[in-house]
């Protein structure tokens, strides 16, 4: 596709609307339209935008601040009568998501992965692939990234049916 402000042929998302080099380059200009992508996804999922007072939350980095009652912007913490409260994500109570990844996976790890073919014939049955298998994919769902793209979404509807 063209990119509408370098004018050359780029791969890039048209929800973004600009290529990656242009979305460095003109940061202060577009930044806005993402923010506002990042809100319009929040928002599906229930889950809050940053409050600009609050508890403030050290459990991550983004350290947001959480008003009484609300949840922050994980959607993990809440802030009950001035206590921060970990509804999950903690060693005692985790969140976790699995399903069967068919093979071949688009394991993170596919480099080492026995699924590859990595480690044929001990840890494998094919040295070009595994069809017909399957993987155990678990996910850790208590993420405190905002991700656009995220391949790992699903998180964020388990979060908001466990805490509404």
């Amino acid at each position: 596709m063209l990119c509408p402000s370098c004018k050359k042929e780029k791969i890039f998302s048209q929800k973004i609307g600009v290529c990656k080099e242009c979305l460095l380059k003109n940061w202060e200009k577009i930044k806005t339209k993402i923010f506002e992508l990042h809100e319009k996804g929040r928002k599906l999922y229930g889950l809050p935008n940053f409050f600009k007072e609050g508890l403030e939350c050290k459990y991550c980095a983004n350290r947001c601040k959480i008003p009484p009652n609300q949840l922050g912007f994980c959607g993990l913490v809440k802030n009950e009568n001035g206590r921060l409260i970990r509804l999950a994500g903690t060693p005692q109570k985790g969140l976790l998501e699995y399903y069967y990844d068919p093979l071949p996976t688009n394991c993170v790890a596919s480099w080492t992965c026995a699924a590859s073919g990595k480690g044929y014939p001990k840890f494998s049955h094919s040295p070009k692939g595994e069809v017909g298998f399957y993987n155990l994919a678990v996910f850790y769902g208590a993420c405190s990234f905002n991700c656009l793209f995220c391949q790992n979404y699903s998180f964020k509807e388990l979060t908001q049916k466990l805490f509404p």
